[in-house]
């Protein structure tokens, strides 16, 4: 069983932010994708790409974003 790694949350969220998965519009804060509805949980090594994971604090359900 492959251990997770942990890195800096921030640098997730930048990550994730700067790929366009997550966005941080004020005024749309109840959208799926708005990055305050998401918990950084960890990553890990996939196929050589490392992969942030993140799960939404209502849902439970997690996404994926390659690092780059």
């Amino acid at each position: 069983m492959k251990i997770p790694d942990y890195r800096d949350p921030k640098l997730a969220f930048n990550n994730a932010l700067q790929s366009g998965v997550f966005h941080e519009t004020l005024s749309d804060q109840k959208s799926y994708n708005f990055v305050g509805n998401w918990m950084y949980m960890h990553s890990d090594e996939r196929e050589e790409k490392l992969i942030d994971h993140f799960k939404n604090i209502e849902t439970r359900k997690y996404i994926s974003v390659e690092v780059r």
